[in-house]
């Protein structure tokens, strides 16, 4: 396995919470083959729901409870510099992030020239900060023992897929490889 590849299991293992063994890792070749594994290790439902939904919900939750705001003034498109207030914003965005159970939790990113320019994937809204955990963290959104439908594993390790490698699934099918069709090594 290349760089691309291993960074791509590794991203894997810590957004679904699981271990993917070396000898198993090798033999994915595809998209499908990836999410036939996880949908077999993962605690199975046939219920089909919106993972970034999901993921907003109990980041509205958590921000609520951590910042004594009422949870019906938190929507999508609030933006972050709007919710938290200067003076500890990070510590209570960092605290909100730990709630959640996700290890690597973005900064906001600065209402600034420099920061709009130059802070690329950092969330500027409650939205943004709701798909970045949907993305990197979906079992974590889900809840260890929530099941998942085949559907919902595809979907999230699709996203996972696109955000980690650049690789564009509208020019790609589940069966295409990652060496020798989407260019990874």
């Amino acid at each position: 396995m290349g760089l691309d590849t291993v960074e791509l299991v590794m991203a894997t293992e810590e957004a679904f919470g699981l271990d993917i063994p070396d000898r198993i890792a090798e033999r994915m070749r595809t998209p499908r083959d990836v999410v036939a594994f996880l949908h077999d290790q993962l605690p199975q439902s046939t219920d089909t729901g919106c993972l970034t939904q999901h993921a907003f919900y109990r980041l509205r939750a958590t921000c609520a409870r951590h910042l004594a705001v009422d949870r019906r003034d938190l929507a999508p498109a609030l933006a972050l510099t709007d919710l938290l207030a200067a003076d500890d914003r990070l510590t209570r965005w960092d605290a909100i992030g730990a709630d959640l159970g996700v290890r690597r939790w973005p900064r906001p990113r600065s209402p600034t020239w420099w920061g709009q320019h130059f802070q690329g994937r950092r969330p500027v809204t409650l939205g943004d900060a709701a798909r970045y955990a949907a993305t990197w963290y979906p079992r974590a959104m889900k809840g260890p023992d929530a099941g998942w439908s085949r559907t919902e594993v595809e979907r999230a390790f699709i996203a996972l897929l696109q955000a980690e490698t650049g690789v564009n699934m509208r020019q790609h099918t589940l069966d295409s490889t990652f060496v020798g069709d989407m260019g990874l090594d």
